[in-house]
């Protein structure tokens, strides 16, 4: 028995777009707890772990390391981690929400070719079919393919920037450490990162640091701006807490202008909407 199911494609990218905003929060805020972790005093003691056999680290005589040396590695280089870790994990949110926006504009490009109408066989042909595509696509061609499907194009997306210089900065955070190498450069040999920072000033005085007293009368601005960073071969990406929250709400820009042209393409492609069944 055939059922007929009703798939409003707009709110498939409301859904998918909401979800990368969430997946970007968790990543930016993993960064602050790092950060904030790393700050934790040395002496403080650590709770024993819950594990049967230990794989490398220091060892004392008494075969547990002091609690001194924990702490100073996790000074030094737990932060780090962790932001590492959430700029990886922001371009793997954008990627699957790319993935997944480039599935939609493929349904409703082929519904549109069949007067809205898909059956169930169909639907998972293209899902298949677009599994295979994405393998061959670059995650910055994700994008561009997505938009371009439902006959829109990325020139007026100025998230892009940000989002490629991110992903810059993950291929370099994950295949080399952080440090950065000739696969990272660019002719002038560096390796440059863009982004939006907010900028919040009282009375044309930048605030850098909270909390931040203001005098009756006072005035509390806010502003945006391109963060421009470049780095050498053999640098290290150097990168803070702050960092990672200007790189996320950069991101969830971008995502909310890539998720606008797909609607506004899906809008004149159905104009009657799609029902997949």
């Amino acid at each position: 028995m055939n059922v007929r199911r009703n798939i409003d494609l707009g709110a498939e990218v409301r859904d998918a777009h909401a979800q990368a905003v969430a997946g970007l929060e968790r990543s930016s805020l993993f960064a602050l707890l790092g950060e904030c972790l790393g700050k934790l005093p040395p002496d403080l003691e650590l709770p024993p772990g819950n594990i049967t056999v230990r794989f490398g680290g220091p060892r004392p005589a008494d075969g547990e390391p002091t609690p001194d040396v924990v702490w100073s590695e996790i000074k030094e280089e737990f932060a780090e981690y962790c932001i590492r870790y959430a700029i990886v994990g922001m371009i793997t949110t954008c990627e699957v929400y790319l993935q997944r926006l480039l599935l939609i504009a493929r349904l409703g490009q082929e519904a549109n070719q069949h007067g809205g109408s898909l059956t169930g066989e169909t639907f998972y042909t293209i899902r298949n079919r677009c599994l295979k595509e994405i393998r061959s696509l670059s995650v910055d061609g994700l994008a561009k393919k997505a938009v371009e499907t439902v006959g829109r194009d990325t020139s007026a997306v100025t998230g892009s920037e940000w989002f490629r210089s991110v992903y810059g900065l993950r291929r370099c955070l994950l295949h080399r450490g952080g440090i950065v190498g000739q696969e990272d450069v660019d002719d002038k040999r560096l390796l440059t990162a863009v982004w939006r920072r907010p900028i919040l000033s009282v009375d044309g005085e930048d605030i850098s640091v909270l909390p931040f007293y203001v005098e009756k009368g006072g005035t509390l601005a806010i502003r945006f701006a391109d963060e421009i960073r470049s780095w050498h071969v053999g640098e290290r990406l150097q990168l803070t807490a702050q960092d990672c929250q200007n790189i996320g709400l950069s991101l969830a820009i971008f995502a909310g202008q890539i998720a606008d042209e797909l609607q506004k393409g899906l809008a004149t492609m159905l104009k009657s909407g799609a029902d997949i069944g």
